[in-house]
């Protein structure tokens, strides 16, 4: 059996979350414009992340490049 802080707790929590989604259903336009920035900044995120393999790719492709033209056929 739940003790009465777990029931307390999840009464809050329940609360809490109605709250929520009566504050998201009321302000539609300012949800989506804080999904929209958040993805944007993650986006952001991501391509910083990857920069250094876009780099090392042309490296890798430039390397290669090089050694096919010391080795003819290898095109």
């Amino acid at each position: 059996m739940a003790s009465l802080f777990q029931k307390l707790r999840t009464l809050f929590r329940a609360s809490l979350h109605e709250a929520a989604d009566k504050a998201l259903q009321k302000s539609d336009l300012a949800v989506y414009d804080d999904y929209i920035r958040r993805a944007e900044r993650e986006l952001k995120e991501f391509k910083r992340s990857i920069a250094p393999m876009f780099a090392q790719v042309k490296s890798s492709r430039r390397r290669r490049e090089a050694l096919a033209e010391k080795r003819p056929g290898l095109t």
